[in-house]
């Protein structure tokens, strides 16, 4: 909250999250997962195995990160300098609509659309795999009448 935009920090985690959850909706319904189509869990060493990989890479970050020139820079230079002063609006729920309302409505429009797309896009490749109804002649409606 350095730049003193709160709404807009708040608005992008709102968005990100949004979008993460509709990533993993669609890719749920696009795999559309059955109990006979999962894999058998894995048992103790494969488990272990991941549980040392994610260590492994866990420690190798953390030695590159405290090692690091940049890091070891920014620890000498001491804290954060003051900021200059921003205008009022800066951040505001104001300046945002209108910038994107006013100044960037065909990029707005555009992703509308485009989140749209693949919307359809999904629901259509999901209902690709269902198999289309078959049609009744009149003496299979007959057939059906008199065994009920």
């Amino acid at each position: 909250m350095l730049l003193d935009a709160t709404f807009l920090g708040f608005m992008q985690l709102l968005v990100y999250a949004g979008a993460i959850m509709v990533l993993y909706l669609f890719v749920i319904m696009l795999i559309n997962p059955r109990d006979d189509s999962l894999p058998e869990e894995g048992g103790f060493t494969e488990k272990t195995f991941a549980v040392g990989v994610a260590l492994l890479v866990f420690s190798l970050l953390a030695f590159g990160i405290s090692n690091s020139e940049t890091v070891s820079t920014l620890a000498e230079a001491g804290t954060i300098p003051d900021l200059p002063e921003v205008a009022q609006t800066h951040g505001a729920i104001e300046a945002f609509g209108y910038e994107l309302f006013h100044k960037h409505l065909l990029v707005f429009e555009v992703a509308s659309i485009l989140i749209l797309v693949g919307i359809i896009g999904a629901v259509h490749i999901a209902m690709k795999n269902k198999p289309a109804p078959v049609e009744l002649g009149a003496n299979d409606e007959e057939r059906l009448v008199n065994d009920v």
